[in-house]
């Protein structure tokens, strides 16, 4: 089967209006890491499935001795001569294709996958939450998302992050679903329109079967090379793993390391998600128990940034571990009507004011719980 896979971009008819993708600019190229790590985690979280444990997102890099070789060309046929023809992107590298395959791999656990139905293809309405066809907008969409409002980032630009921390601008995209255990991989490449010998194409690749459209691939034996290839460390458990050929020199296991600290503090702290870290037989594993000592550890460009992080994780804990039988009772903020900030929420009672003043002055942390009016939708 992998004799008939290769990259396709589609030959655009002379009728086309010719466009290249503007998701790119969202993000700063040297800010690659804190993109690829802020915008995959996002999603995984808004994925999980069991919320009584925590989301585990794993990055593994490839040493020296496991960069791809022999089956290198398994996995890039195809796309040199589209990648040859682009002219100049930022951090864009073609000829790296020529060098053994580095790759990162970023897996979630604990997450639903990529569900849906693979061939649809349309414009999506009334989809709920529990229905959303994750497959149709990861890979058929661009600038438009099927998020709704409780969910992290709706601009549908967060999936652009995978070929953007890549060399040459490809992932592969491998799922298993929580739905119906289905496995499917399916490849991208974003590049700009290019000429090839007079034929015009789309700036968007695809390494997929071609049933008038990309589809995923599902054959057993090639999924199994491809997880031991890559070294995925997923099994049978449901969830995604995006392989990224060739990650550029923004993206490393120090970076990726200070930017899952940096935007998932919380979350971590909060014991709602664990980062773990690879490379080679190295692993670092972050969670709720020593977040703290690993911002100790790690060297940071900016040593505000250090003692801000720390500042805020005690903080996080303090919330979690404080006594809420302490936490001083606020009015009804908004009598059937939207919440208001004013002194009608505060108590009459000037002696427990008083005390709250006085613990303000003398630098003590203070919780408050303030009942809110909130209308039923609908």
């Amino acid at each position: 089967m992998s004799d008939e896979l290769k990259w396709k971009f589609k030959h655009l008819p002379e009728d086309s209006v010719l466009t290249d993708p503007f998701d790119g600019s969202f993000f700063a190229n040297n800010d690659d890491a804190d993109n690829l790590v802020r915008e995959a985690i996002q999603n995984s979280l808004d994925a999980v499935v069991d919320t009584n444990k925590p989301v585990t997102v794993k990055f593994t890099f490839s040493e020296n001795k496991d960069r791809i070789i022999d089956n290198k060309k398994k996995y890039l046929s195809g796309l040199n001569k589209h990648l040859i023809h682009i002219g100049q992107i930022a951090d864009f590298s073609p000829d790296i294709i020529n060098q053994p395959l580095s790759y990162l791999v970023v897996e979630d656990f604990n997450t639903r996958g990529l569900q849906g139905d693979p061939n649809y293809f349309g414009l999506m309405k009334d989809e709920s939450k529990e229905d959303r066809n994750d497959f149709y907008w990861f890979y058929r969409n661009r600038g438009r998302s099927g998020k709704t409002g409780e969910q992290r980032g709706r601009w549908g630009l967060g999936k652009r992050v995978f070929p953007q921390a890549s060399s040459i601008k490809s992932f592969m995209g491998y799922t298993i679903r929580n739905q119906d255990k289905r496995r499917m991989l399916m490849g991208q490449c974003v590049l700009k329109t290019h000429e090839i010998r007079g034929k015009v194409f789309d700036s968007t690749g695809f390494y997929s079967i071609y049933e008038n459209k990309p589809m995923p691939i599902e054959n057993s034996d090639f999924l199994s090379d491809f997880c031991a290839d890559f070294k995925l460390k997923r099994n049978n458990e449901p969830g995604f793993s995006a392989v990224i050929p060739y990650p550029n020199k923004f993206v490393d296991v120090s970076t990726v390391m200070r930017a899952s600290i940096r935007h998932y503090f919380y979350a971590i702290s909060n014991g709602n998600l664990v980062i773990e870290i690879y490379e080679g037989e190295s692993r670092n594993k972050i969670n709720k128990d020593n977040i703290s000592e690993f911002i100790k550890e790690i060297i940071w460009e900016d040593k505000n940034e250090e003692e801000h992080l720390y500042k805020m994780i005690n903080f996080v804990k303090w919330i979690r571990q404080r006594d809420r039988s302490k936490d001083i009772i606020l009015n009804k903020a908004g009598d059937n009507s939207a919440p208001s900030w004013n002194g009608d929420i505060f108590s009459d009672t000037k002696d427990i004011w008083q005390e709250v003043v006085n613990s303000y002055k003398e630098g003590e942390r203070l919780a408050f719980t303030c009942p809110l009016y909130i209308k039923k939708k609908g």
